[in-house]
């Protein structure tokens, strides 16, 4: 039988961001108390879209999956939220804000995912020796750590971190081709060694024997435009800019 974990029309969008805003304080000052440093400060909402003013979107994966449009409210959440619970025991206090704040209050860490370094040291080590294999590495850690609780680090915390090197590394290895094309082509164009200026009429062109054809120096270079360019887009001209 469905149980019926959230009711949007109960609560306006400006209250449920001032409830979101009030709780991702309290845990992020829980955390500075005690020390924790935090994981990953990315986002746990779906801002792909951006809604109107009056209306609150439920996706079906669940209650961390509304869309707000204010971004500054989501900046403030960490990774370490359980933003799920969170909007979970505000439909068990029938929308009322002030009790799920105090019972936030009472206990936060009831309503985070946290990792002490030692048990994040004891997840690398056993994802080095048993070739990613979650459940034994649940098995290594000890009672502390759920399979469940290893299976949500993992897609929670280490893949998208991962990813985050592997798009960084790319941007670098990126940048370092067009440098380096830059230079080839700079030095080709002077000492005339494969470039016939007359017979260039593109900047991708490069003449041989006659024959406009695009060699495997300038198909490099235009990959590696293509990826800038296709990052600034992604990332928008501002944050590219900064990289």
């Amino acid at each position: 039988k469905p149980i019926l974990v959230w009711q949007p029309v109960k609560l306006s969008e400006e209250k449920l961001e001032n409830f979101m805003l009030e709780v991702a304080k309290i845990l992020d000052s829980y955390m500075e108390e005690k020390g924790i440093d935090s994981t990953c400060n990315h986002l746990v909402f779906n801002l792909a879209q951006k809604i109107d003013k009056d209306e609150i979107k439920l996706e079906s994966k669940g209650a961390s999956q509304i869309e707000f449009s204010n971004e500054s409210f989501v900046k403030m959440f960490r990774r370490e939220c359980e933003v799920d619970k969170i909007m979970g025991l505000l439909h068990e206090q029938k929308y009322d804000t002030s009790k799920a704040i105090s019972k936030v209050s009472s206990s936060p860490s009831t309503y985070m995912t946290l990792w002490t370094s030692q048990e994040k040291e004891l997840f690398n080590a056993g994802f080095r020796r048993y070739c990613g294999s979650l459940r034994m590495i649940a098995r290594g850690i000890g009672p502390t750590k759920t399979h469940k609780d290893v299976v949500d680090y993992h897609y929670r915390f280490k893949i998208p971190f991962q990813f985050l090197r592997y798009q960084e590394k790319k941007r670098e290895q990126a940048r370092r081709m067009l440098e380096f094309l830059d230079k080839r082509l700079f030095e080709e164009v002077w000492m005339g060694n494969s470039l016939n200026l007359k017979k260039i009429r593109r900047w991708s062109s490069t003449g041989q024997k006659g024959k406009e054809v695009i060699g495997a120096t300038e198909q490099r270079r235009v990959l590696a435009k293509d990826y800038l360019m296709y990052t600034r887009d992604l990332i928008g001209p501002e944050k590219y800019h900064e990289l």
